[in-house]
């Protein structure tokens, strides 16, 4: 326990909830928006996106990820910016 009385399974539950849309957990998407060059969807599960980032060689990140193994990459056709609030 801490100062917030939840235990360390509350706290992970709590934080997959809020900052991750994700409280039934699951594995770690990264998704290329198709038609929004350079933009990166992340999310957990089946769940919404709860996060977006923006590089300069979207493809090539999503390969790096892909050749990495732990993750699913995958694509989201999309019309409209993620980090505009488009989600």
């Amino acid at each position: 326990m801490n100062g917030t009385g939840l235990s360390a399974a509350q706290i992970y539950d709590e934080a997959l909830a809020t900052l991750f849309n994700a409280s039934g957990g699951g594995a770690f998407h990264v998704e290329n928006l198709k038609g929004i060059t350079g933009e990166i969807a992340l999310r957990i599960g089946d769940n919404d996106p709860f996060g977006v980032i923006s590089v300069g060689d979207d493809s090539k990140l999503c390969k790096m990820c892909e050749d990495h193994g732990a993750l699913v990459v995958g694509e989201r056709d999309f019309s409209g910016s993620l980090s505009a609030g488009g989600w």
